[in-house]
């Protein structure tokens, strides 16, 4: 892996960051898709692929660095503390302060329907401590040691990003942008309704995870 290359995914990242702040900003047309006792999922539809994207929130009552610290992967955080979606989350450079590129694989979801996926990105952490805000912005990458193969399906992270927001309360609001094609077979139809279900379990898990936490 070259200078060059690591220009272009940092270049990426900040492209996917404008993107993702957008999407923040951008209060309409969003669709509740899905709700549990602590999450909403709501969903609209992607402007730059044939599916969705989908915002996860949910407050918790911890620090911001504790919220933020356990929806990370290693070695920024501790996901893999509760995060049984996941076979696989590894760190495979550090380009720089606070940015990471990372290769994750998926155990299957829905009882097998969704099969294993593979991702591999680039993902940035931005700290703003005079908002009371950590952000994280990610997008997928093409890396030279780990091409596209048939197994696992390779999908594809388009702008995504997780904002970690102090309120007037002390409490933290977590709004995660999921903005993913899993690829594959299935039909669109199908991965649609399955993903509010999945990232609304998720983040259920997350929230559990911080209540057994001290602040």
């Amino acid at each position: 892996m070259t200078s060059l290359h690591n220009a272009e995914y940092l270049k990426g990242v900040e492209d996917a960051r404008i993107m993702v702040e957008q999407m923040h900003s951008d209060r309409t047309d969003w669709k509740v898709s899905k709700t549990t006792k602590h999450v909403t999922v709501s969903s609209k539809k992607s402007q730059v692929f044939h599916g969705y994207m989908h915002r996860i929130e949910c407050v918790l009552d911890v620090s911001l660095e504790k919220a933020f610290e356990y929806f990370l992967p290693s070695p920024v955080g501790l996901r893999l503390e509760w995060d049984k979606t996941l076979q696989l989350h590894e760190c495979i450079a550090h380009l720089e302060e606070e940015a990471y590129l990372y290769r994750a694989v998926t155990h299957s979801q829905i009882m097998g329907l969704i099969a294993s996926r593979e991702f591999v990105y680039i993902l940035r952490v931005i700290r703003r401590p005079e908002e009371g805000c950590i952000g994280t912005f990610c997008q997928s990458i093409d890396h030279p040691k780990y091409p596209v193969q048939n197994t696992p399906v390779r999908g594809v992270n388009y702008p995504c990003g997780t904002f970690f927001q102090v309120q007037p309360d002390k409490k933290i609001l977590v709004t995660n942008y999921y903005h993913v094609d899993l690829g594959g077979k299935l039909p669109q139809s199908v991965i649609d309704s399955s993903i509010p279900q999945i990232m609304a379990s998720t983040m259920e898990h997350y929230y559990k995870k911080l209540q057994t936490i001290k602040k």
